[in-house]
């Protein structure tokens, strides 16, 4: 049951990836494939870099669901003036589209 007074927050240490949301996200993708994600980052993100995000969805299985999509800029990629349009076109394809097929 993934409602949120019966979800387990929990986390094996022992388990890989322990003390991340991937367990979790793959379970819920899991649970209900119509759900789209997608993933956007700025190349010069030292926060969050772009290419472990696309590593960890491989490692898990989930690259070929989970569409990242990379852009001018750093961890707030919307400030870069070089990134909105292509952003912007990114997110309306993404809400655009009817499912996550749709998306490749």
């Amino acid at each position: 049951d993934l409602t949120p007074d019966k979800w387990n927050f929990q986390r094996d240490a022992a388990e890989p990836y322990s003390r991340s949301s991937l367990p979790d996200l793959a379970e819920i993708l899991n649970y209900d494939p119509s759900i789209k994600m997608l993933v956007l980052h700025g190349y010069y993100d030292l926060v969050t870099p772009f290419h472990q995000s696309e590593i960890d969805l491989v490692n898990i299985g989930l690259a070929d669901r989970i569409p990242v999509k990379s852009f001018e800029g750093g961890h707030m990629t919307y400030e870069s003036e070089e990134a909105r349009a292509p952003m912007k076109q990114e997110l309306d394809k993404f809400y655009g589209a009817s499912s996550v097929l749709a998306l490749q």
